[in-house]
């Protein structure tokens, strides 16, 4: 079941089922980024990037310190399986995606996973 992010001060909101896609959906981490899926803003930006951006824009923009803290790893390996599925088959209901910490952790795996990664 696909679902919505939506943060009521900004009133913004990303629906999982208004994202394009250029290759089958099933795995965006340890592919070359070339490989990944495509978000609805450019065939350029992987659709796991747009998501987590636009989550961290949402949630966590006030947060200090947002990407030097560590999300807990089963949160964390959780969304990397719900990004996997694929952007069409992910259900933003659950309360990990809340998870202000967890997100941007998740946004620094897929960078690490990538086979020429941008970090170390």
């Amino acid at each position: 079941m696909s679902g919505q992010i939506y943060d009521e001060s900004s009133q913004e909101s990303l629906s999982s089922t208004a994202c394009g896609n250029s290759i089958t959906p099933g795995v965006n981490f340890g592919l070359e980024l070339e490989e990944c899926e495509s978000s609805s803003i450019s065939r350029y930006i992987p659709i796991v990037v747009e998501i987590l951006t636009r989550l961290v824009e949402l949630r966590g923009i006030n947060y200090q310190g947002i990407y030097r803290h560590d999300g807990g790893l089963t949160a964390v390996n959780w969304l990397v399986n719900e990004l996997d599925k694929g952007a069409e088959k992910i259900d933003f209901n659950s309360e990990k995606w809340y998870d202000v910490k967890a997100v941007p952790a998740t946004l620094e795996t897929f960078f690490a996973n990538l086979l020429d990664s941008l970090l170390s």
